[in-house]
């Protein structure tokens, strides 16, 4: 039904309209006829707040990135402060060490590796200790049963057994949260484990998260 331009003059007066077409079969409203742009701003809306919470969660994952790398170096420090480790200096830093970890609420995993004088290790223009991809290699700084060869886990410490394999001796799983590995340079007695002369060895800090 077409409208006459009476009824036309009537709804302007009634709803306020300053304009509307002959042939007109229908009118909505003034919300009806808004309420398509209704979804932009909704859609707007919505993906402002994914961002301010992505963004927060990315903030969140740093900052607890950061205070894990900090209570590992707090950690290596205690296993490091004298510059060589013993099997008899060992026993009071691996206390410290795991009293200092769970004040800290993060898990460790120290190793000691003795290199000492292996003719592989290019001792003379530079080079460096590559250690194997796999963390079930018994050179791995993960693995954990102990050794007194060469470039095998001389000691180790960890505030918290249940994480270790038995078969293979390693750390259950390295896909931890925010985990942190630092390794040091140390003296280690060389060439056997009980010698009075000391070598080269690598101590491994393993840290992460709760």
């Amino acid at each position: 039904m077409e409208i006459t331009p009476k009824q036309l003059k009537q709804m302007k007066g009634k709803t306020g309209l300053t304009r509307i077409g002959l042939g007109v079969r229908g009118f909505v409203g003034p919300l009806g006829d808004d309420f398509p742009s209704i979804f932009p701003i909704v859609a707007g809306v919505l993906l402002f707040i994914s961002t301010i919470s992505f963004a927060g969660g990315l903030a969140a994952d740093k900052n607890s990135y950061l205070e894990v790398r900090k209570a590992a170096l707090s950690l290596s420090y205690i296993v490091t402060e004298k510059g060589f480790v013993t099997a008899e200096t060992w026993v009071s830093k691996k206390a410290a060490l795991e009293k200092a970890a769970q004040a800290n609420n993060v898990f460790v995993l120290a190793t000691v590796k003795r290199f000492c004088f292996d003719p592989d290790f290019p001792r003379a223009g530079g080079g460096e200790i590559v250690f194997p991809e796999t963390q079930d290699s018994p050179e791995s700084p993960y693995y954990i049963e102990t050794s007194s060869e060469p470039k095998r886990t001389w000691l180790y410490a960890t505030n918290n057994d249940a994480l270790l394999s038995a078969n293979p001796p390693v750390l259950i799983s390295t896909t931890k949260r925010n985990l942190v590995m630092l390794n040091y340079p140390v003296a280690v007695p060389c060439p056997n484990a009980d010698s009075p002369t000391f070598g080269l060895g690598m101590l491994n800090v393993i840290v992460w998260r709760r």
